[in-house]
């Protein structure tokens, strides 16, 4: 294996920003206190899956604060509602002249979370016109 350093500075190119696999119980780690009020009464979770995204929500169990957190894995698009690896996968898989069941297979395979092929089509269509 090659480990190396990865610069903690602030990435403003989506395409080139590091990206890494992450294993759900791992990431529930990060979310066993309120990111509020940092009380340590463990909040209410659920996680939701939106194509390569995974969407965090929390609810403070800490009755003097009871507020909500949303935490995504993903930035969006500037300017869209679009989950930026869902898109960088589209398009990675056309710019390397792959195919897309073979990659969602490979994803299967693994256990990732994937876009549909709807929504690869539909990333496709948008993205050419």
């Amino acid at each position: 294996f090659f480990f190396c350093s990865i610069p903690l500075s602030n990435h403003h190119n989506l395409r080139t920003e590091p990206k890494h696999i992450v294993f759900l119980s791992k990431l529930l780690l990060l979310f066993q206190f309120c990111h509020i009020c940092r009380s340590d009464i463990q909040p209410t979770m659920t996680a939701t899956q939106n194509g390569t995204e995974v969407v965090i929500k929390t609810a403070c169990n800490n009755p003097s604060c009871g507020k909500d957190y949303t935490w995504n894995s993903q930035p969006l698009l500037p300017g869209t509602r679009t989950a930026a690896g869902n898109f960088l996968l589209c398009m990675a898989t056309l710019f390397a002249g792959g195919s897309f069941t073979k990659v969602a297979q490979i994803f299967q395979h693994m256990g990732l979370s994937c876009i549909s092929l709807n929504t690869f089509f539909t990333h496709q269509r948008v993205s050419s016109t």
